[in-house]
């Protein structure tokens, strides 16, 4: 019995295609989001950014953050998809779990559409600043962190989905 549970237990430790490529999403949209979070603080900081109006001043934070994130992530995938492949062709060939299936479809979508009630959530919290005339800060600071919480949430979700074998 012992031998059969070793057996099973290094088997498992095997990171599938759809396991990895979720991770090294993970630690991706973290550290673009502590990099950039670190460089607007750095920024803000030593007045490197001064800008007087706040919803300007959100609008640029924002619509920076998100075609960099686009293009962070573009490259890590491009980058992860290169160092599979030389991977497997180093070992001699591609194992049969290297395709993406309607299962981890299913995965993918379970984990977005869960992870979405958290970004829902943290809309209506935005609104409830606005409407208790709290400062734009607090919205729009709640949409970045809901949104960064949601997108952590979704890669998260996807890996304990691929673990339970939903």
């Amino acid at each position: 019995m012992t031998k059969s549970l070793v057996c099973i237990t290094k088997e498992r430790k095997i990171m599938y295609y759809g396991e990895g490529k979720t991770f090294v999403e993970l630690v991706s949209s973290i550290t673009t989001l502590l990099i950039y979070g670190i460089a607007v603080g750095i920024g803000l900081y030593n007045d490197y950014i001064i800008i007087n109006d706040i919803m300007q001043f959100w609008a640029i934070i924002i619509l920076i953050f998100i075609p960099l994130s686009i293009i962070v992530r573009i490259i890590v995938h491009i980058l992860f998809n290169i160092g599979n492949s030389v991977a497997h062709e180093i070992k001699g060939g591609f194992p049969d779990n290297e395709v993406v299936d309607e299962r981890d479809k299913m995965i993918i979508l379970k984990a977005s559409r869960n992870s979405m009630f958290l970004f829902i959530i943290g809309f209506f919290v935005g609104l409830i600043f606005l409407a208790l005339k709290m400062s734009p800060h607090y919205f729009f600071g709640s949409i970045v962190l809901f949104g960064a919480m949601t997108d952590l949430t979704s890669t998260i979700l996807t890996m304990i989905y691929y673990r339970r074998g939903v």
